[in-house]
C-alpha cells in the first residue's frame, strides 16, 4: 500500500512540474535593439484569444512587472489593443527586453514617408497637415539623411508604436477615419490613452460588471501595471486619446465607462475621433515646447 501511495505521489509531482513548465512566465531582459515598446492596435477582431502571464519592462519604466497578456493572432496584447510583440520573438529571445530607445522626438520633428500607392494617402496627409498647423509637432517628409522616421503602411487595422523607436517604425492605416489617424500619430509621438491616467477615478467610473470577464485587466491604470509616467494637464473627456463608453462591453451591451457628475454632465461624451480637443493641443505643446 505504501509503495502505491509513493508511486502516486511521484506521478503527481511530475504532473505538477509539467504544468508549471507550460505556464512558466516569459522573463524578458534588455539586450536587443530590435525589441520595441508597445504597439497600439485598434482592430484586433480576428483570431481566438488566450491569456498568458509574462514579466517584462514596458516603456516609461525600468522595472520588471507582471502583466496579463492576450495572445491574438500570434501577438501579445495588453489593454486589449496595445501590442507587446510577437509571441515567436519572446520564445526565441526569452532574455531580450522590450524597452524604449527614447520616447520623444527631438524638437518635435518627426520625419515620415507614406508607402507608394497607399489608398489613404490623401487622408494621412490631411491628418499630418492638421497636426502641423494645430500643435508644435513638425511632421516632415523623410530625407535621405533621416535615420529615425515613421512609415505609413496599408493594413487591415489602425496601429502605431508608442513613442520614438529608432530607425523605421510603422503606423498601420487600414479603414481608419481622419481622427483615428491623428490618434495613431499621437501614439507615435509618445502619448498613451487618457483613461489610463492615475486620476481617472475622479472623472469616470469603470462598471466592472459590464466588462467581459476576460477583459477586465484592460482597464488597469498605467501605475497599477507598474509603469512610470506622467499625467499631463487636466483630465480631458473630449480628448482624441480617450476610449468610448462601450469598450469591452459584455453581451448585455451596457456601458463599461460612466461619466462622474460632476465634474462631467449629461452632455459629456467620451471617445470622439473628430480631432484634437483644446486640451489635447495644450498638452501636446506642453510636452513639445
Amino acid at each position: 500500500m505504501k509503495k502505491k501511495i509513493h508511486r502516486y505521489s511521484v506521478l503527481f509531482t511530475i504532473a505538477t512540474l509539467f504544468l508549471v513548465s507550460i505556464l512558466t512566465w516569459l522573463i524578458i531582459k534588455n539586450n536587443n535593439r530590435s525589441f520595441r515598446p508597445p504597439l497600439e492596435y485598434h482592430s484586433l477582431k480576428s483570431g481566438k484569444k488566450k491569456h498568458i502571464k509574462i514579466v517584462t519592462q514596458l516603456s516609461f519604466t525600468d522595472k520588471d512587472q507582471e502583466i496579463i497578456c492576450e495572445l491574438v493572432d500570434s501577438l501579445l496584447v495588453i489593454e486589449g489593443d496595445i501590442i507587446i510583440g510577437k509571441i515567436e520573438d519572446f520564445q526565441v529571445q526569452t532574455m531580450a527586453a522590450i524597452k524604449g530607445e527614447g520616447v520623444l522626438w527631438k524638437d518635435g520633428i518627426i520625419p515620415y514617408e507614406i508607402k507608394n500607392g497607399h489608398p489613404k494617402e490623401i487622408l494621412i496627409k490631411k491628418a499630418i497637415k492638421y497636426l502641423n498647423n494645430e500643435t508644435n509637432l513638425k511632421l516632415i517628409e523623410k530625407g535621405s539623411k533621416d535615420i529615425d522616421y515613421i512609415r505609413f503602411v496599408k493594413s487591415n487595422g489602425c496601429s502605431s508604436w508608442v513613442g520614438k523607436q529608432g530607425e523605421e517604425q510603422i503606423i498601420k492605416v487600414g479603414d481608419c477615419s481622419f481622427g483615428s489617424i491623428v490618434h495613431e500619430i499621437l501614439h507615435a509621438a509618445g502619448f498613451y490613452h487618457e483613461q489610463a491616467r492615475t486620476d481617472r477615478d475622479e472623472y469616470i467610473e469603470i462598471v466592472w460588471d459590464n466588462v467581459q470577464s476576460d477583459e477586465k485587466h484592460n482597464f488597469m491604470k498605467y501605475i497599477d501595471r507598474g509603469e512610470e509616467g506622467e499625467d499631463i494637464g487636466e483630465y480631458d473627456y473630449n480628448s482624441v486619446m480617450h476610449y468610448d463608453s462601450m469598450g469591452f462591453s459584455s453581451k448585455n451591451n451596457n456601458k463599461t465607462i460612466l461619466i462622474r457628475k460632476p465634474p462631467g454632465n449629461e452632455k459629456t461624451i467620451i471617445g470622439q475621433r473628430k480631432g484634437l480637443s483644446s486640451n489635447d493641443v495644450k498638452n501636446i505643446n506642453k510636452v513639445y515646447n
